[in-house]
């Protein structure tokens, strides 16, 4: 009999540092989330805020703290100048020939020839809360207004005061500026339009007619591009994707009421990622401490939408990514606190040296009111690559009230090096009308998780 630890939208618990996989052979099992290994450090205690890949030069461009740096595949770090705020979101895009960086107040370009850095000194620049790029241009939104402006054609350093259009389709500020398929999307506050590059001579963008969304942005930094669809949370603070002009709400009811408790919602952070093949939307809450992920591809398959989180210790449990980019054939995180820039990496069971904890929670198991007395439960982990000396447990504890009290942990190990054949049996597990089962693993061991069955 199988335990539903693994189920459609996760009613009553969202994994932690767990999430399932689609095995042909197994059909769902559980993987433990990669930790991360440390691959550069910027060297001051400051959040990493943003990342550009410079593909061809085969150089990252990153926005920490209060300036501006650039890294190469080996991990080298050369700071390149200063910026004006020191937190918050920040956006970095490039041309070909130019960086320019935005840091949520003022834009600033590096030459990528000559080497030169400056604040945009065009006195036609409106200044810059959110950046984006298409076809030549650097896009900008003008601080707290409907208006965006474009640069001169592959030159973020020359403006024009003419140069600019206004998103007049509901008369809301623009948010956030993101270039998806070579359009042009405006997030407002309270709607979303859709701007393409026509060529006209006056001013090459207008508005694509029939794609105005009356769905609005509810944070700055949530919009990620990911596997052909943009992902956000909206104004209504629904985690939402746009499928084209079309909006879908993909956050549960259990998220919802988890979202809605937060005290600040507007500071959330996206990022869209493909680790192993598998697309994942990632979106953090920063006050509230917390970051969902989105597991894109078995939500398609099982038709439903399938939710667990990343959380690093110590602290509140969010995830200590800030901003992604894959480069140098790395999955790389920047801390949202530290100043250090971090890899995904399978063969690594902790957060940088901190423990990772991966823990879930079962559905109600009863039989319609009546006494049940539980079996053995039995879980198979891929065991046996536990460290020399090492013995990793598991442990299960139980609520029969709805999650109000716990039983004491129960400890079983895992299994040590060698036992690949090893399994978790917790025996005498008691009776009663219902029940939920709690299971969490501290070790720094693989944790992935094969089955799950009661054994009679």
């Amino acid at each position: 009999m199988k335990i539903p630890f693994v189920t459609d939208s996760y009613r009553g618990s969202i994994p932690i540092n767990w999430y399932p996989v689609k095995d042909d052979e197994k059909g769902v099992i559980l993987k433990g989330r990669p930790g991360l290994s440390e691959f550069a450090d910027i060297g001051s205690t400051v959040p990493v805020r943003a990342f550009y890949k410079d593909a061809p030069n085969n150089i990252l461009y990153i926005l920490a703290g209060g300036k501006a740096y650039k890294m190469t595949a080996a991990g080298v770090i050369t700071e390149i100048g200063d910026v004006s705020t020191s937190t918050g979101p920040g956006w970095i895009v490039g041309n070909g020939t130019q960086i320019m960086f935005v840091d949520g107040v003022k834009g600033y370009t590096y030459t990528i020839a000559t080497g030169v850095y400056a604040e945009i000194a065009d006195v036609d620049f409106p200044g810059a809360s959110c950046c984006t790029y298409q076809d030549g241009y650097g896009v900008i939104l003008a601080p707290s207004t409907g208006t965006f402006y474009i640069s001169a054609l592959y030159d973020f350093t020359a403006w024009d005061a003419l140069d600019y259009a206004s998103a007049e389709g509901w008369p809301d500020n623009l948010v956030a500026a993101l270039m998806d398929h070579r359009e042009l999307l405006l997030f407002g506050q309270i709607t979303i339009e859709n701007w393409i590059n026509t060529g006209a001579a006056d001013f090459p963008f207008e508005r694509r007619e029939g794609a105005f969304i009356e769905t609005g942005l509810g944070a700055v930094g949530s919009p990620a591009k990911l596997d052909n669809n943009v992902y956000f949370l909206t104004d209504q603070y629904q985690i939402a994707r746009l499928v084209g002009y079309q909006v879908q709400i993909i956050s549960t009811s259990k998220i919802a009421n988890e979202i809605s408790a937060l005290t600040s919602k507007n500071d959330a952070l996206g990022m869209g990622i493909v680790y192993d093949g598998l697309p994942f939307y990632l979106l953090s809450f920063p006050t509230g401490g917390i970051t969902y992920c989105y597991d894109v591809s078995l939500s398609l398959r099982v038709n439903t939408h399938i939710w667990h989180k990343w959380a690093s210790y110590p602290g509140t449990g969010r995830f200590r990514g800030n901003c992604y980019a894959h480069f140098a054939g790395y999955h790389l995180f920047g801390d949202h606190s530290n100043g250090k820039i971090y890899y995904l990496n399978p063969d690594d069971y902790q957060d940088n040296g901190e423990h990772l904890i991966a823990e879930m929670e079962s559905q109600e198991i009863s039989q319609e009111g009546a006494w049940v007395h539980y079996p053995s439960m039995q879980i198979e982990f891929d065991a046996g690559h536990a460290a020399q000396g090492e013995d990793p447990q598991a442990m299960l504890s139980w609520s029969d009230d709805s999650g109000f009290t716990w039983s004491n942990e129960h400890w079983v190990s895992i299994g040590k090096t060698g036992e690949y054949g090893r399994r978790a049996i917790w025996r005498r597990l008691g009776s009663g009308f219902r029940r939920h089962y709690r299971l969490r693993v501290t070790h720094n061991v693989n944790r992935n998780i094969l089955s799950v069955n009661w054994l009679k």
